[in-house]
């Protein structure tokens, strides 16, 4: 129960979990995928060289899956119609073992 005494802790709690317990394996699972590497470097994504640049995805369709170049940690996205097109299709992608080349 949340009460006036333990307020600013319940806000703590829940402020970790959304922004870091509670999304860690996706982050990983993201991390992994853009640049090859499952942790940022120490002082996160301002940190990291080169920088995380995402760019469209040319003669793509919302067929087409996101792909990565994880040397210059380059995302490639095709231009979705829809952003629930965008979120199965960069799941499935992030989610993929195999190594594609496109």
């Amino acid at each position: 129960m949340v009460t006036m005494d333990n307020a600013e802790e319940y806000v703590d709690l829940m402020f970790d979990f959304c922004m870091h317990t509670g999304i860690q394996k996706q982050m990983k699972a993201f991390l992994q995928f853009t640049t090859g590497c499952s942790t940022l470097p120490p002082g996160g994504l301002a940190n990291l060289h080169p920088r995380l640049t995402v760019v469209r995805k040319v003669d793509a369709t919302d067929a087409s899956y996101p792909s990565v170049n994880t040397c210059v940690h380059y995302l490639k996205l095709p231009e979705y119609s829809s952003e629930e097109i965008m979120r199965e299709r960069l799941l499935a992608a992030t989610m993929e073992k195999g190594f594609h080349l496109n």
